[in-house]
């Protein structure tokens, strides 16, 4: 030990973190071995103290500014979020394609889409795109885009945690709804809007999807959907709760 502080295991790690980065004057050395000993008399464990290095190396060594460093973990755990939330917005739209693919030329109960009766599904989809763009403008892309000759498909998938799906988001679908009448023309017999949700919808949007025969489904009808068409249910997907989280 060293000053009752360092045992060797210590001063190893901190020898390969020192050496593992690059040369360094020594009196820097010796500032890191003096951090990395107040570190360890405050109490705390080695893998802090190598975050507390590599952060007081980030701002004494390499002189990057504070605020820079204290925001960056935050902005990569932001970028980090947004991508996973991305990822779990395309398998909502994968499982809805598939659901579509799996019941061609089938009649579906309407239950599981909040439908009176039955819906029925066409014989045969040309093709079923992700993410299909409109144009080039922005708020023009749909999650999934199924064609059958007349009869058109398109579905939006919300896959949200947090809050569940309202009354705005359900006319911007509506919206892109009327630019692929536009853009079908008058060979375009039937236009099917599918809405699906993981935390459900507001009242002021079910009643609108309601009105406007729309198809929409939560996770539970999602889940007996695909148990109807004989695949697998939705994962479970759990964010670990943090201080801020929204």
């Amino acid at each position: 030990m060293v000053g009752g502080l360092l045992e060797c295991s210590n001063w190893k790690l901190l020898a390969d973190w020192s050496t593992n980065s690059v040369d360094l004057h020594p009196f820097i050395i010796m500032n890191q071995k003096r951090a990395y000993a107040a570190a360890l008399n405050n109490g705390a464990n080695s893998m802090n103290v190598g975050e507390f290095l590599k952060v007081w190396r980030k701002i004494e060594v390499e002189g990057n500014p504070v605020l820079y460093v204290r925001d960056s973990p935050v902005e990569q755990y932001q970028n980090i979020k947004r991508r996973m939330s991305d990822h779990t917005g395309y398998l909502g739209e994968i499982y809805m394609a598939q659901i579509l693919w799996n019941l061609q030329n089938q009649i579906v109960p309407g239950h599981f889409f909040h439908r009176d009766g039955h819906i029925s599904i066409p014989w045969r989809f040309s093709h079923i795109k992700h993410r299909f763009r409109l144009g080039g403008g922005s708020g023009m892309e749909i999650d999934v885009y199924a064609t059958a000759g007349s009869e058109l498909w398109i579905g939006e998938s919300k896959w949200w945690k947090d809050r569940k799906v309202g009354l705005n988001d359900v006319k911007v679908l509506h919206k892109k709804a009327e630019q692929v009448r536009y853009f079908r023309g008058d060979g375009l017999k039937t236009l099917r809007i599918c809405f699906f949700s993981y935390s459900d919808f507001t009242n002021e949007a079910q009643e609108f999807m309601q009105e406007n025969d729309t198809l929409w489904s939560s996770q539970k009808e999602l889940n007996d959907l695909l148990n109807y068409a004989g695949l697998r249910r939705l994962p479970e997907i759990q964010e670990k709760a943090t201080g801020n989280h929204r």
